[in-house]
């Protein structure tokens, strides 16, 4: 029977068994510093839907292909143009945002600051009265807004979406929710157009918001988009894990992570 090792001894051969077998792996929360990264779940990325105007394709195809893949989106209302609140307030009630477009799409930029209050104001509260959701987004109409637009926005909006001059997504903490940079498809936009856009976002781990307006045979919507290209994008997106949710749901986040 070999004789027992000393306590000294013992420790000892403990260490050399240690060093000769290198050293512990290191805890995947030290490597990362920020092992979930800055979306919910450890999501690569974040994207948002947000469709404008609230032309009839919105409830046709833009709220099932949402909820075919039990995600929501953000549906921005032009009050003036709305001719079914009933149908808006079951979105809502469903899950989604809903958001301003103001009362009439003008150019926010060039009207007067009493038009731009009354713009600003009265589309939020109509919204609200007839739907009985919160509004606390807002799409500029034309993607327009210089510093006096987004300071009165800023009075009633907790975010305000642009378009873009370069990037089209945003990166994890915008510098500013009141001008949100966003893509706007167009009808010759492809899935593959908006795969790439969505593959940069994912390895910036940034957030895409995708302009939708019209969708398949809208007669009415702007630059109507097959509605294949979006159930392609949202495909990928789940696929990627990529978390997809109502622009205002992101903001919060983003602020709630900040604190």
């Amino acid at each position: 029977m070999p004789r027992a090792l000393g306590p000294r001894l013992a420790l000892l051969a403990a260490l050399l068994a240690g060093c000769a077998s290198g050293p512990a792996p290191a805890d995947d929360d030290d490597a990362s510093g920020d092992p979930d990264g800055p979306w919910p779940g450890g999501a690569p990325a974040a994207l948002s839907l947000a469709f404008d105007d609230g032309d009839a394709s919105h409830l046709t195809h833009g709220v099932d292909l949402l909820e075919e893949r039990g995600v929501a989106g953000t549906f921005f209302l032009t009050t003036a143009w709305v001719t079914d609140w009933d149908a808006w307030t079951a979105v809502a009630s469903a899950g989604h945002e809903l958001g301003s477009h103001t009362v009439v799409h003008p150019d926010l930029t060039s009207v007067s600051d009493t038009q731009l209050e009354d713009e600003l104001v009265a589309s939020k509260a109509a919204i609200e009265a007839e739907t009985g959701a919160s509004v606390r987004s807002i799409a500029y109409p034309f993607a327009a807004a210089d510093g006096r637009v987004v300071e009165a926005a800023r009075a009633y909006y907790d975010a305000g979406r642009l378009a873009h001059e370069g990037t089209p997504w945003n990166p994890a903490e915008p510098a500013d929710p009141l001008q949100l940079v966003s893509t706007a498809p167009i009808t010759t936009t492809t899935a593959s157009d908006l795969r790439a856009e969505l593959a940069d976002a994912v390895a910036a781990g940034g957030w895409l918001i995708v302009q939708v307006h019209g969708i398949e045979d809208s007669a009415s919507g702007w630059e109507p988009v097959p509605r294949v290209v979006y159930e392609q994008l949202l495909d990928d997106a789940l696929q990627q894990d990529v978390w997809i949710a109502p622009l205002i749901e992101v903001v919060d986040h983003i602020e709630g992570r900040g604190r």
